[in-house]
């Protein structure tokens, strides 16, 4: 008899609990087509396999020749520097793979081209048939052809491989800019980190689509105001770095340009910074200023004043992600990020 502390993992012991053959259980478990077994039993098999944390014994199955049903998520440490909506799709994603029979492995991916191909390769031989890409890795063009030696699948969210989800940015930016001057607030700053003036999500192809018969070097000095770089690589503390660059930022900009009444910073971090900092001067944020960020962090959402902002369509990318992940059509799709505007 089995110890309370112990349970059974077997495919015979699940099948027993639940009342079915054992083949119906490896037939669900292993994600088979069995057009005979009902939503309902498949759902009661797997929630029997979680409530026993099952897990597939992966070698047989690699000497049987059948598929592995392993998918390895990989992702840039670049794009995890905006946790939340990254964490978030990446627990849905883990989610749904597992409600049709597949393993996920996550790995972050380093700084190093050499390191991140041995971690391919290493996933590979465990048995990994289908790899997802998070972000623009270092050394993606070797992993690429990697995988495309092995002849897995490989889809990545990321602007530099062939088959590719990438999002559109400069439509819901235009969103917002549209609103600043909907609500007669045209005294309008861009705050962006240096490296990004000509580069950050098309902020600036924005600002070509709203004034078209200005310049791109007006542009720049009328309604782009920069600030230095954040080394992102030693910052830890990344919310208190932003937060403290968006309250000096404001600060400066408001001193040199007064009647300033519409600020669109680089993300919602930097904006919660400018928004005390306006407060704290007597500012009625949403009323003399407007604010507006980038990526609809809950700190945003439920600030005491307005920020408008905007989100990647993380259900959509999901998606489609997982849609071009189980096959090897070209993919080369873009997708519209969603405006929140707060007033």
């Amino acid at each position: 008899m089995l110890s309370n502390r112990k349970k059974r993992c077997s495919l015979r012991s699940i099948a027993q609990d639940v009342g079915l053959s054992t083949t119906t259980v490896y037939q669900i478990l292993n994600n088979k087509n069995n057009n005979m077994i009902s939503e309902d039993t498949r759902e009661r098999v797997l929630q029997a396999a979680e409530a026993v944390a099952y897990r597939p014994n992966i070698g047989y199955k690699l000497m049987r020749g059948e598929k592995s049903h392993i998918v390895a998520v990989l992702v840039s440490s670049e794009q995890l520097r905006y946790r939340e909506p990254i964490s978030n799709m990446i627990i849905s994603m883990v989610n749904s793979l597992g409600s049709q029979g597949y393993v996920t492995y996550l790995c972050v991916m380093q700084h190093s081209g050499e390191k991140n191909l041995q971690n391919v390769r290493e996933l590979h031989a465990r048995g990994t048939e289908y790899f997802i890409i998070l972000g623009n890795v270092v050394g993606y063009d070797l992993i690429e052809e990697e995988i495309e030696k092995t002849q897995c699948n490989l889809i990545g969210y990321c602007d530099t491989l062939k088959r590719k989800i990438t999002n559109e940015f400069v439509t819901a930016q235009v969103e917002v800019l549209r609103f600043f001057l909907d609500r007669g607030h045209r005294q309008i700053k861009c705050i962006l980190p240096e490296e990004a003036i000509y580069s950050m999500y098309g902020r600036l192809d924005a600002l070509k689509a709203v004034f078209r018969n200005t310049s791109e070097e007006q542009l720049v000095k009328d309604y782009i105001y920069s600030f230095p770089n954040i080394d992102y690589n030693n910052s830890a503390a990344l919310f208190e770095c932003e937060f403290q660059r968006g309250f000096d930022i404001t600060a400066e900009l408001m001193q040199k340009y007064p009647k300033t009444d519409a600020l669109f910073f680089s993300n919602d971090n930097v904006a919660l910074g400018g928004t005390k900092y306006l407060m704290q001067n007597g500012y009625i944020v949403g009323k003399d200023v407007l604010i507006a960020g980038f990526y609809n962090l809950t700190a945003a959402q439920f600030s005491c004043c307005p920020i408008t902002s905007i989100a990647y369509d993380i259900q959509r990318v999901q998606e489609k992600l997982l849609k071009y992940i189980f096959n090897n059509e070209p993919c080369n799709e873009s997708v519209p990020c969603i405006t929140y505007i707060r007033e």
